[in-house]
């Protein structure tokens, strides 16, 4: 295949890495606890930090909690929301979890 037959992201690269980072994103939301479609939304939405994210869950901030820390200001991006099952499902966590400091 020519230069001239490739589009601009097989001559660059990009596409494949753009590609592993959505991928790397999505498993990452996953592994923290978040529904299919949320983590489809986190991969899709680069200016949510993951590893700020994973922060806040692991200091036991509820999932729909940490997105709405995170997510942009209204007019900046779509924001985020994970589902009401998936909410109460942490929350529940949260409220069962006897290591939790309430100092």
């Amino acid at each position: 295949m020519s230069a001239q037959t490739l589009n601009p992201a097989q001559k660059t690269g990009r596409s494949g890495e753009a590609e592993r980072v959505r991928a790397w994103r999505f498993d990452f939301a996953q592994e923290l606890g978040f529904d299919p479609p949320t983590c489809g939304d986190l991969a899709e939405t680069p200016s949510i930090d993951m590893h700020e994210l994973r922060t806040l869950i692991r200091n036991k901030c509820p999932l729909q909690t940490a997105l709405r820390i995170l997510a942009p200001l209204p007019g900046c991006g779509a924001p985020l929301a994970c589902s009401d099952e998936v909410a109460r499902s942490a929350a529940g966590d949260y409220a069962r979890d006897d290591s939790r400091d309430d100092a």
